[in-house]
């Protein structure tokens, strides 16, 4: 008896000596991230790495989260909903995993949205701008503006304050992000009495827009909104203008990046969008984190790495808040947090999940991005 007393107390000491020299899961607060590092959307998938790292570098270097280091773990979802919802269920097993950051498309968010729904687990979409992605669940959360609201705000301030047009035409994605533009954009004309006199709709990997070009161009619009990705937008641009006409364009969000010039050259000049972010805006908070960001990664940060790092020090702030890794006790305090002040602006979360904030005109003059109004202030 005495024997197994003695191999049973040598048996706990090295149990406890093991414990000791092995970090253990609860020593690290890990949080998960899906983007597009390969395909379509590779460049905004490595914009959304880039940012969530250096912000978990960042709060690391002052102590972590609750005294805790917090660790990402960071699966390609390829913008691909299959790929989302098998990634999704992934992390909602991993029970060390409290929260999620992603994905870049709405198409892809939507995919995943029930598993994490079922799991209780925030699912805080950066870049989700589908006025329904919030409606999946209560752990849907997305901190950029929905076509509900910035549909509006380009007929409104873009379309009809500052280009003074009347009539109108739509050029939009077949895909949830497009329908989701098409829906809100006849609503918001008739309020603010723009006329439309065309709407077209093409495939994603399309590359030929000269039908779709013809049949708007006999409408005769006075501008046309280009909801559009970069890497659609440029290739349209081109060819509307390779047909030798010169409408004026104003784009959508999604749609800016130092790409979309490349990408368009002269085509795009003058093209006019709405944005939360630009890296010119001259506030402290934006140049400090422009500052870091260049440094760290040879370029500046665009509108995507912007609101991953957002996104993610919001998850930070709510952690904290709750005093806790729960699941749930994180979705109940990203709530309560009001006037947020981050890189792309003030702003808080709705009861609805939805984001409550203001947005910037910008174009593009002589082949570089500028302000031209600020409606967040």
């Amino acid at each position: 008896m005495k024997k197994f007393v003695r191999t049973l107390a040598v048996s706990a000491i090295w149990v406890l000596l093991a414990v000791s020299l092995c970090p253990a899961a609860e020593e690290t607060i890990k949080i998960g991230v899906t983007a597009p590092l390969t395909g379509n959307f590779a460049e905004y998938g490595q914009d959304m790495k880039n940012a969530n790292t250096l912000a978990v570098d960042e709060i690391n270097a002052k102590g972590g989260v609750l005294g805790k280091k917090v660790e990402l773990i960071i699966m390609d979802s390829k913008s691909d909903p299959k790929e989302a919802a098998l990634i999704a269920q992934k992390f909602t097993a991993d029970k060390s995993i409290v929260a999620q950051v992603g994905d870049f498309s709405s198409t892809a968010c939507f995919a995943a949205a029930p598993v994490y729904e079922r799991a209780k687990m925030v699912q805080l979409a950066p870049t989700s701008s589908h006025p329904e992605f919030t409606k999946q669940g209560e752990y849907m959360f997305t901190i950029s503006g929905l076509q509900n609201s910035r549909t509006p705000f380009i007929v409104e301030h873009v379309l009809r304050d500052y280009l003074h047009k009347k009539k109108v035409a739509l050029i939009y994605p077949n895909n949830d992000f497009g329908l989701a533009v098409q829906r809100e954009f006849g609503p918001a004309c008739e309020k603010f009495g723009l006329e439309i006199v065309g709407e077209a709709y093409f495939q994603e990997r399309e590359r030929d827009f000269t039908t779709l070009i013809n049949k708007l161009r006999q409408s005769e619009p006075e501008a046309i909104y280009l909801a559009a990705m970069y890497n659609e937008a440029g290739p349209i641009a081109r060819q509307i203008r390779r047909a030798g006409w010169d409408v004026p364009l104003v784009g959508c969000s999604a749609a800016f990046s130092n790409k979309l010039i490349e990408l368009g050259g002269d085509a795009v000049e003058g093209l006019l969008l709405d944005t939360l972010y630009t890296d010119i805006d001259p506030i402290p908070v934006v140049q400090d984190f422009v500052k870091v960001y260049s440094e760290r990664y040879g370029k500046r940060p665009n509108f995507v790495a912007a609101q991953n790092y957002d996104a993610i020090r919001m998850i930070f702030e709510a952690i904290t808040r709750a005093n806790s890794t729960d699941r749930t006790a994180i979705r109940d305090q990203l709530l309560k947090i009001k006037d947020f002040d981050g890189v792309t602006g003030i702003f808080h979360f709705e009861p609805d999940r939805t984001v409550a904030r203001k947005y910037l005109i910008l174009g593009i003059e002589k082949g570089q991005w500028v302000v031209k109004a600020d409606k967040r202030r």
